[in-house]
């Protein structure tokens, strides 16, 4: 991070360190002898164009360097790169960047296996990864012809706490329940790789002890975010709320704890502005027990919070109100029926 790299070449291993390289936080510099290589507008999009040089080299491409990276068809008899091993700069290929990547990550019980030669690399390393994952190892396969290194992280999150998401403070208000201000996270886990020009964050489990979990997935291509998630509460977190326990947390979820009610919660929308579809059908479900359950049971400061967009705020502190005001003239019963039906049933057409 913050030292002046040489990338020499703009083939395949070029191209990815290249893309490692501005990751760390390098300030890269890339050239290759040929006037116009492979990936030459790829790499143009990464470094500043005033740093990508194609051509004969000239010395001062290798000046005020503290690195060089070569691909591996770059031969290091090249005159310039010789000066500039005299002058003590090193001078590394591909492998020895992931070695080191490796020793960052912390993880040496990875155990890395190498398949070279000049024929038949990509069809050996596919068939080994196949036995290797067989075997029951978790394992990935990289470097095949005309692929850039694949990954993924599983990422472990100890002693977390979730705050700040607008669902959170709605959830607040809605069930009474001032822990969801400050979520202690239990458990929070989850892996991520990436899957074409899009960020796949899969096996997510959001745990908060006696209150919630989360399970599901999520994608992220550019700002767009896409996830599909089940929310499990206790029944005890959801009890204020008119119809949610009979009309939105009723799925099931075989392979979840015990003890919890479960809904299929949709994400969408952009990193800067997330929506889910949560908050609208807990208020489809409030209104449908507005209007099909005991008006009684339509109490509290989560109810009068959900039913605001439906009836209006006057209307939604007192819902019994509305019924009795109904039920003076068939005339007024139906056309105040008849509005609130029409509210209603867009937002939640189940029964």
């Amino acid at each position: 991070q913050g030292k002046t790299v040489l990338v020499l070449g703009m083939g395949e291993t070029g191209l990815s360190i290249t893309k490692w390289l501005a990751h760390q936080g390098s300030n890269v510099r890339v050239a290759d002898s040929r006037m116009t290589p492979p990936n030459l507008d790829a790499i143009q999009r990464i470094v500043p164009v005033t740093q990508v040089f194609t051509g004969k080299f000239v010395a001062e491409i290798f000046s005020g360097i503290d690195l060089i990276a070569v691909s591996p068809g770059m031969s290091l008899v090249e005159p310039l790169v010789q000066e500039a091993i005299k002058r003590g700069i090193s001078v590394v290929g591909d492998v020895e960047f992931f070695a080191l990547a490796i020793r960052q990550l912390g993880r040496p019980e990875s155990r890395i296996l190498a398949i070279t030669g000049s024929n038949g690399k990509t069809t050996v390393t596919a068939m080994v990864g196949a036995m290797v994952k067989r075997a029951g190892c978790d394992v990935e396969v990289a470097g095949t012809r005309n692929a850039l290194p694949t990954w993924k992280a599983d990422v472990l999150l100890k002693d977390g706490v979730l705050t700040g998401l607008p669902i959170l403070e709605k959830l607040v208000t809605y069930t009474n329940t001032p822990r969801f201000k400050r979520l202690v996270l239990d458990i929070c886990s989850a892996s991520f790789r990436p899957q074409g020009d899009s960020l796949r964050i899969e096996n997510i489990i959001v745990q908060s002890n006696g209150l919630l979990r989360i399970e599901g997935s999520l994608t992220i291509r550019g700002r767009d975010v896409d996830g599909d998630f089940m929310l499990g509460v206790t029944p005890e977190t959801v009890r204020g709320i008119p119809g949610a326990n009979s009309r939105v947390f009723v799925n099931s979820n075989p392979n979840g704890p015990p003890g919890l009610q479960w809904t299929r919660v949709r994400i969408a929308g952009t990193l800067d502005a997330p929506q889910e579809d949560l908050s609208t059908r807990l208020i489809g479900a409030a209104g449908m027990s507005l209007l099909l359950d005991a008006p009684g049971s339509v109490i509290g400061k989560g109810a009068e919070t959900l039913l605001k967009p439906v009836l209006g705020e006057g209307a939604a502190q007192m819902p019994g109100k509305v019924i009795e005001g109904t039920s003076g003239v068939i005339e007024n019963t139906v056309k105040a029926g008849t509005g609130i039906i029409n509210k209603v049933l867009p937002i939640f057409p189940g029964k």
